[in-house]
């Protein structure tokens, strides 16, 4: 059975997963790792709901698998509510599915996410050197949207993240508020990176 999902260790350790994966040896860094399961796109036909139930009878014996946790939304008011809940844990946002829908791959209306801000991938183009207390390290990723349009992204970033950050070509996601009118991301964040995503998107 085919498992959509992604591994997971705890909130605020993305990149401490990332340096996991990327390790040759990591072996008991690994048992802090789990897989969590969103979805099984193996099972042709079904709906959500059969899918999640088919996907929970493999993975419930599983040490290191758990299913991702669904609550069924009961109006604005709970979204809203809940959508606060994980955006104070660091979260991005709500993934909101409709009942009994069929697995699509990519985008699709019948699963959206819900979240107060906007995000973005961009392409880092060039590394700031930090001032003041950043001095010694990475102020600044200088980065290009896919539309070309480039701009600097300053904050967000973890004091390891500084003395360790992003590489030139690397593709990361930001988030940010609106764009602005020249169509940069104003008061942009970093994110974390995507090895998912192509340098060749950015060309």
């Amino acid at each position: 059975m085919a498992l959509d999902g992604e591994l997971f260790a705890g909130r605020g350790r993305f990149q401490h997963t990332v340096s996991v994966v990327r390790r040759q040896n990591a072996g008991e860094l690994w048992r802090g790792i789990k897989f969590i399961v969103f979805d099984a796109p193996s099972i042709d036909g079904a709906g959500f709901e059969a899918r999640l139930a088919a996907a929970a009878a493999v993975v419930n014996p599983l040490e290191f698998v758990d299913m991702l946790p669904h609550v069924e939304c009961r109006g604005r008011s709970h979204l809203e509510e809940e959508l606060q809940r994980i955006e104070k844990l660091n979260g991005e946002g709500v993934m909101m599915r409709k009942k009994n829908s069929h697995y699509v791959p990519g985008r699709t209306t019948e699963l959206l996410k819900v979240k107060t801000f906007l995000d973005d991938e961009a392409i880092v183009v060039g590394i700031q050197a930090g001032k003041g207390r950043n001095k010694g390290r990475m102020g600044a990723l200088e980065c290009k949207l896919r539309n070309g349009k480039e701009f600097r992204v300053g904050s967000g970033f973890s004091d390891v993240e500084r003395k360790n950050p992003p590489s030139v070509g690397d593709v990361i996601t930001v988030r940010y508020f609106e764009l602005t009118k020249a169509g940069v991301p104003r008061f942009p964040t970093f994110m974390r990176i995507r090895k998912d995503v192509g340098a060749s998107e950015f060309d």
